[in-house]
């Protein structure tokens, strides 16, 4: 199988010394990379530049911004058939757009530093949904369609909204499962995770976890299944 990967946080730039970021540290995807290698599958894990790496010998590329991952994306799922798209990575949702500094707008950017002053405002764009590009750009390209998993980490959310938000997701067609999880729950080598789909336009959590292996374990099923029936159907 070949399997794409996504993970880490993205950086984007506010000047070339200044940065907005999150807390991503790439550690579930790497986890997951290296689960799927020792099971003989060929990764492509695009890993954030500041990312945990895998202690596999798989192929990394490495990104900084949203656009730098989007960059590559694009590229890999348009020279390569991929199987399945693990979408771990902490996407930004806004991107700085111009800089406020006593009374003085200039653009934001990796391009310069802006000097110190008395105050500063940031405005942002939105950036963005990659994940809503992924099949799109394996179809243009004429490559087979991956089956997609998306992540939602959610903070102490209802689980009402959870489901919500796995729903918008599923049903924008942009993934076919999606791993939602909390970071308020994820405390050392505990990592509870449910897996969400859509059967009979209902949404359905179909297996649940409570580790990173746990969940490399199902995915890696998820991938089987999905090769096995496209094989399946190829042969017919």
């Amino acid at each position: 199988m070949n399997i794409l990967i996504t993970g880490g946080g993205c950086r984007e730039a506010i000047d070339n010394v200044r940065c907005v970021t999150n807390t991503s540290t790439g550690r579930t995807s790497s986890a997951i990379a290296d689960y799927f290698v020792s099971r003989g599958a060929n990764v492509t894990l695009l890993a954030a530049a500041t990312a945990i790496k895998p202690r596999s010998d798989c192929r990394v590329r490495t990104f900084v911004s949203g656009e730098d991952l989007g960059n590559l994306l694009q590229q890999e799922l348009s020279t390569t058939d991929y199987d399945m798209v693990i979408h771990a990575a902490a996407v930004s949702d806004f991107v700085p757009q111009t800089i406020i500094m006593d009374g003085v707008e200039v653009p934001a950017g990796p391009e310069g530093k802006i000097p110190s002053g008395s105050s500063m405002t940031i405005t942002f764009r939105a950036a963005p949904k990659l994940a809503d590009r992924l099949k799109g750009w394996a179809k243009a390209a004429g490559r087979k369609l991956p089956v997609v998993v998306c992540f939602k980490l959610t903070s102490g959310a209802a689980a009402e909204k959870v489901q919500s938000a796995c729903r918008a997701i599923l049903e924008r067609g942009a993934a076919d499962f999606v791993v939602a999880n909390d970071i308020l729950h994820i405390t050392g080598d505990r990592h509870p995770f449910a897996v969400n789909t859509m059967q009979d336009g209902q949404l359905v959590a179909i297996l649940h976890g409570s580790s990173e292996e746990e969940m490399a374990s199902i995915l890696f099923g998820l991938a089987q299944e999905a090769a096995s029936a496209d094989s399946a159907t190829k042969h017919h």
